[in-house]
């Protein structure tokens, strides 16, 4: 099972709906990956302008090795 947790974070202020909708619309874009299987988010934890997610991972043979998924995602997360 491969796993990538990330975090986000935004300025401080930032209202617990705005984080939400910044992590569902990075949820939505990465969810277009080949090498994602799903995304679990949990928005404005622990503070109201910081959120988590966890991106499951195709089976390794159905995806990019490691360092090269995280080069290949990075652009898409920035």
């Amino acid at each position: 099972l491969g796993v990538i947790e990330a975090y986000v974070q935004t300025v401080d202020g930032t209202s617990p709906f705005q984080i939400s909708d910044y992590i569902e619309q990075l949820s939505k874009t990465l969810s277009q990956d080949p090498n994602i299987e799903s995304i679990n988010t949990v928005s404005a934890y622990p503070q109201d302008n910081e959120g988590v997610m966890w991106l499951i991972l195709k089976p390794i043979h159905e995806r990019l090795a490691l360092r090269p998924l995280l080069d290949h995602l990075h652009p898409l997360a920035n």
